[in-house]
C-alpha cells in the first residue's frame, strides 16, 4: 500500500471520530433552545406529558361527560359516559382511557360522587315530574334503592348523607341525615322553604343550608350543629345567593343578584360567621369557581356573552343560554385578580362548570356546557 493512500485511510478514520465525538458532545452538552418546550417559561407538566405554551388549553374526551371527578387517589379522571353507558378512568392528558365498570343508567340526571368517591348516589328521573335516588357502593357493585319522597341529597361525609324529606301526610319538609343507603336518619332541622341546597361545614361539626338560588326571593344561609340540633342564621338580605366554603371552612364564597329581579351577579367573600362581607368586584357564578387549597386563592370562569334582558341566576342555572368564558384566579384577601390563559389560546366557546383542581393545582378541570365535552387548563 502506498504511503499517499495510508495517510488518506489514516486521515479518513480521524475525521469519522472527530464527527463521532462532537455529536455525542452536542446531544449531551448543548443547551435547550428558548423556543423548546421544555425551556419555555410557560410550559407546565402534567403526569402524563409536557404541555408547550400553545396547549395552555386542551380537550380530553371527544365525547360528553357526567359528573367527572377525581379517582380514589388523585392520579386520574373518572367520570361516566352516557354514550358508551360506561363509568370509565383517563389519565390527566386525555391520552390513556380505561372503562372502570359498564353500567346502564336510564333517566339519570345526576351523580353525587362520595368524598372518597368511591361511593355515589345516582339521580334517576324517569319523568319530567318524577326522580328516585339509588346509593351505589363500587367496591361491592351493590346498589339500594333510597325512600320516597327525598328531594333532593347531599354528601356529608364518605359514611353520611343529608337529605331533604317531605312527609305527605304531615305536610312538612325536614332536613335530615343518615348513612348512605338510608339507614341510621336522624332530623337535623324543620325547613320553612324549599328546595334547599346544603353542604357540610369543612373541620367542624356543622352543615349549612339555604333556599335554591332564585332572584326574585331573599336567600337565607343557616347553619346547624349535628349534635345539638341547634340552628343559626349565617347571612341573609341578598337575593338569588349561592354559597361555597373554603377548605378550612374559615371563609365563604357567596355569588348573588346585585338586585331583586337578578340583572347581574356579583362575587364576593365573607368569613364564617357571616361577617366581614367584601365585594369582590367579579361578575360570576360559585358554580364556575373552585378554592384552592391554600384557603385565599379562588379559581373562577367568568362569564360573557349574557343576554341582556336574562333573569340571573335563574336563567343561567335553568340553561336558558351559555356563556363564553375567561379563566382567571383572585386572592380572596388581596382582590388580586390575574389571568389564566390569554383569549388567543382559548380554543372554543367554553361555558365552564363543575371546575377542580389536580392535587398539586397544576392543572385545571371543567365541564363546558356547551359541547358537554371534559377540558382542562395548564397553570
Amino acid at each position: 500500500m502506498s504511503t499517499l493512500k495510508k495517510i488518506f485511510i489514516f486521515s479518513s478514520l480521524g475525521l469519522a471520530l472527530l464527527l463521532f465525538l462532537g455529536g455525542i458532545y452536542i446531544l449531551i452538552f448543548k443547551p435547550a433552545s428558548k423556543n423548546s418546550p421544555a425551556s419555555s417559561s410557560d410550559s407546565k407538566s402534567s403526569p402524563e406529558k409536557k404541555l408547550s405554551s400553545s396547549e395552555k388549553m386542551i380537550l380530553l374526551t371527544d365525547e360528553p361527560v357526567f359528573a367527572p371527578v377525581l379517582n380514589e387517589d388523585g392520579s386520574a379522571l373518572k367520570y361516566y359516559s352516557p354514550k358508551d353507558q360506561g363509568f370509565y378512568e383517563i389519565s390527566f392528558d386525555g391520552k390513556v382511557r380505561n372503562l372502570i365498570l359498564k353500567k346502564e343508567l336510564p333517566g339519570l340526571t345526576d351523580i353525587l360522587w362520595s368524598p372518597a368517591k368511591n361511593q355515589a348516589i345516582f339521580r334517576i328521573q324517569p319523568t319530567p315530574a318524577t326522580w328516585n335516588f339509588v346509593f351505589f357502593n363500587f367496591s361491592t357493585q351493590k346498589e339500594t334503592a333510597l325512600g320516597d319522597n327525598i328531594d333532593d341529597i347531599f354528601w356529608q361525609n364518605s359514611n353520611k348523607i343529608l337529605y331533604q324529606y317531605f312527609d305527605p301526610a304531615k305536610k312538612e319538609r325536614t332536613l335530615n341525615l343518615s348513612d348512605p343507603d338510608g339507614n341510621n336518619w336522624k332530623k337535623i332541622a324543620d325547613l320553612n322553604f324549599t328546595p334547599v341546597f346544603s353542604a357540610g361545614i369543612p373541620q367542624s361539626g356543622l352543615i349549612a343550608f339555604w333556599n335554591n338560588p332564585d332572584a326574585y326571593n331573599e336567600s337565607t344561609l343557616k347553619s346547624a350543629s349535628l349534635i345539638s340540633g341547634e340552628n343559626k342564621t349565617i347571612f341573609q338580605g341578598k337575593f338569588g345567593a349561592d354559597f361555597l366554603w373554603s377548605p378550612d371552612g374559615r371563609l365563604i364564597l357567596a355569588s348573588h343578584s346585585v338586585e331583586r329581579t337578578g340583572g347581574k351577579m356579583q362575587l364576593a367573600v365573607m368569613n364564617d360567621k357571616g361577617g366581614e362581607y367584601k365585594n369582590l368586584e367579579i361578575p360570576t357564578l360559585t358554580v364556575k369557581c373552585a378554592w384552592s387549597k391554600d384557603n385565599r386563592t379562588v379559581y373562577y370562569a367568568l362569564p360573557a356573552s349574557i343576554p341582556e334582558n336574562a333573569i340571573l341566576p335563574n336563567d343561567y342555572l335553568s340553561r336558558q343560554f351559555n356563556t363564553t368564558d375567561t379563566f382567571w384566579k383572585v386572592n380572596v384577601l388581596t382582590g388580586e385578580k390575574n389571568r389564566l390563559i390569554d383569549l388567543k389560546k382559548i380554543t372554543v366557546e367554553a361555558d365552564a362548570t363543575n371546575l377542580f383542581l389536580s392535587p398539586d393545582e397544576s392543572l385545571l378541570f371543567f365541564t363546558n356546557r356547551t359541547d358537554g365535552k371534559l377540558y382542562q387548563i395548564s397553570l
